[in-house]
């Protein structure tokens, strides 16, 4: 009897401290790391991310802490409104490569969210005030928006026939165009291009001048010199409908018209795209 009660005593005591054991590991380390009023505690209001979220404001961690005063008032917000300004991933993000180099931002697409750093244009010569034109000190200015690189004298091509037909051999808008190169000292070149870089825009391309931000206008010639407010060609021909006929777009105020490619209109070439 007494063995039986003596077992009974040291399986109860094993027990016990296991048991003991087992709520000290469940509970951890009951003593906090640091005060409420110290950094260690110190912690953003929801109402703060959401103002961060909403304006960008910066706030600050609370230094104290205190029993509210009443209950929730009409201007806190909820889990719900602060997700709500949370952004998501947007297929119409911008990428790396749309942003200038060096450049820090906030990508939204799918695979760069988060903070991201721009590849994009670099501008030797200075962005245009919003961004979308660089001068390039090499006779070129590059737009930003589409990266076709024109010529900054908007006026060197002067005034051409389009071309009546790819046999003639007079100096029309395409070959003016074509012959464009580095070499040409009447165009301030430094970039290295030959004939056969450059060429007519397309109608699209000359219409992207004359909108956007930053539009091009004999009054608004941002990195450009010389703009004209006239017709100036595109490469664009109404072919099917109106053979003898080209589109050409007026720099003073925007408009496009279909004009008789036998008329003189100006000549400003541009490179890439397409």
């Amino acid at each position: 009897m007494r063995s039986k009660i003596m077992l009974t005593g040291i399986a109860g005591g094993v027990f016990m401290g296991v048991l003991l054991s087992a709520v000290f590991v469940m509970a951890g380390d009951l003593a906090p790391s640091a005060g409420p009023t110290e950094a260690g505690s110190q912690m953003y209001t929801l109402e703060q991310i959401y103002d961060r979220l909403n304006a960008g404001t910066a706030g600050s961690k609370k230094t104290s802490f205190s029993d509210p005063s009443s209950g929730p008032s009409s201007t806190g917000h909820t889990l719900d409104d602060t997700m709500g300004k949370a952004p998501v991933v947007n297929a119409n993000g911008a990428s790396v490569g749309d942003v200038v180099a060096g450049k820090t931002f906030w990508g939204l697409t799918s695979g760069e969210w988060g903070p991201r750093t721009g590849t994009g244009v670099s501008c030797a010569g200075g962005f245009s005030p919003l961004g979308r034109w660089c001068d390039n000190l090499d006779g070129t200015v590059t737009d930003t928006k589409t990266r076709l690189i024109w010529l900054k004298k908007a006026d060197w091509g002067g005034m051409r026939p389009w071309r009546v037909n790819a046999l003639n051999n007079y100096d029309d808008a395409h070959t003016r165009a074509g012959l464009l190169s580095a070499d040409d000292g009447t165009a301030n070149l430094t970039d290295g291009s030959v004939q056969g870089d450059w060429r007519l825009p397309t109608l699209a391309e000359l219409k992207t001048l004359t909108t956007g931000i930053e539009l091009i206008r004999s009054t608004s010639m941002y990195k450009f010199t010389g703009v004209q407010s006239d017709w100036y060609w595109s490469s664009a021909t109404v072919a099917a409908i109106l053979p003898a006929v080209a589109w050409a777009v007026h720099l003073g105020g925007g408009d496009v018209l279909a004009v008789s490619k036998t008329g003189s209109y100006h000549v400003w070439p541009v490179r890439g795209g397409q």
